[in-house]
């Protein structure tokens, strides 16, 4: 038998303290809790029985109910004391309502970026607006990069475009390009359109997947054209895992190269 009926029975019949005891009784705490903030309406009653059965379920349903009667902040704690982030946009919502955008940041930093920040970024320009004072907009960049979904990218991109942060959409672009495996386009929107689309580690990423053998030659004339201090070995060093990957193709300038540089080694 469901022992948790005999206490609805009694909820039904609003005999609320008599289902308090029976829940309490088979140490079903979240029937208890919610005993406490559905029927006895105590916010009060039901935060000091969290903190006394210590139950992650049970915060939750407390954490819930404070969001909903207008306690955010509150709310925003009681989250974050069980790492509870199924609630988060109407948490940002509520915390747009209420003007505490500090709260957020510690629920930020309390929490797992992959699981906040993409719902963060996709509710829309005026969360982004805010966000701005306080230089989160990276954050949507790599989640949605965790994300690896063409999809997600161009939301977040949208987002961005929205309240012009031109040069982050113009990254979430690139990798629009580079999710549909346009590789040599995408090193070629790199290169022509470095000072707003330029990033290390993505353009080594981007390059090494290139069909076209010329955008090698691009690469190492384009880092030597503006990026100098980044090659610490020589430009024929910086290149050689791109020779070696388009080996197989024998062209002549890529094999003389490379042996130059294994005669070197």
């Amino acid at each position: 038998m469901d022992l948790s009926v005999v206490g609805e029975v009694a909820v039904e019949a609003q005999l609320y303290e008599d289902a308090f005891a029976i829940f309490k009784k088979f140490n079903l705490n979240v029937q208890q809790v919610n005993v406490l903030l559905d029927n006895i309406s105590s916010i009060e009653w039901a935060v000091e029985f969290a903190f006394r059965v210590k139950e992650d379920a049970a915060w939750s349903q407390v954490a819930k109910a404070q969001l909903r009667e207008g306690f955010v902040s509150e709310a925003i704690e009681s989250f974050i004391r069980v790492d509870d982030a199924t609630q988060f946009l109407d948490v940002v919502r509520a915390a747009q309502d209420a003007d505490v955008y500090y709260d957020l940041v510690k629920m930020k930093a309390c929490m797992s970026m992959q699981r906040l920040y993409l719902p963060l970024f996709l509710t829309g320009p005026s969360w982004l607006a805010h966000s701005s004072s306080f230089k989160q907009f990276q954050g949507a960049v790599d989640a949605a990069r965790k994300a690896n979904s063409s999809n997600k990218w161009k939301e977040v991109c949208f987002a961005f475009v929205d309240v012009e942060e031109f040069r982050l959409a113009q990254i979430c672009g690139l990798n629009i390009i580079i999710q549909y495996d346009e590789f040599d386009n995408a090193a070629t929107t790199i290169i022509n359109q470095s000072p707003e689309a330029w990033d290390h580690m993505q353009f080594k990423d981007v390059a090494v997947k290139v069909d076209n053998v010329e955008q090698y030659y691009k690469a190492v004339h384009f880092y030597l054209e503006e990026h100098p201090d980044l090659i610490n070995a020589g430009p024929l060093l910086l290149v050689k895992p791109y020779m070696v990957a388009v080996q197989s193709n024998n062209v002549t300038a890529v094999n003389d190269a490379l042996n130059e540089i294994y005669v070197e080694d």
